[in-house]
């Protein structure tokens, strides 16, 4: 297998955020998707999406990290700093990760897609790119739809 360039890890790494980031604003694809646990990969459920953007985007300690590895620039973490702090402190009731009706009707959780559908206008003001911006409306997971 070719070993990627730098850039076409940078490229694949801002579209899987900038997916992430849809489908944590996209409410309807989580209510239709999250319950029937059948969709694999990203977003296929609340505990996946979550383990993308903490762990597979090494979102964990924020966005320092991405913007020293040019990953992202200053204005676009900042247009995302607001999603990365809700994400930070939300809490599933009860702690189950695995109840997706419960999370759905949680009022918390619909302040943080709240907060992500935010993120996802401002950073839609940044993109030129069009294969970004493109990514950044696909959302959920790929046949979820």
């Amino acid at each position: 297998m070719a070993k990627l360039s730098a850039e076409e890890r940078r490229r694949r790494w801002r579209a899987d955020w900038l997916r992430c980031v849809a489908a944590l604003a996209d409410a309807e694809g989580q209510r239709r998707v999250w319950p029937l646990g059948t969709v694999a990969g990203p977003g296929g459920s609340f505990v996946e999406l979550l383990c993308l953007y903490f762990d597979d985007l090494g979102l964990e300690d924020g966005y320092d990290g991405a913007v020293a590895k040019a990953l992202l620039t200053p204005a676009e973490a900042a247009c995302a700093t607001g999603l990365d702090e809700a994400l930070e402190g939300y809490r599933p009731p009860n702690d189950d990760d695995l109840d997706h009706d419960a999370i759905l009707a949680d009022p918390a959780w619909a302040a943080v897609v709240a907060e992500a559908g935010r993120a996802r206008g401002a950073l839609a003001g940044l993109l030129a790119d069009e294969a970004e911006r493109a990514a950044l409306t696909e959302g959920f997971a790929e046949g979820s739809r």
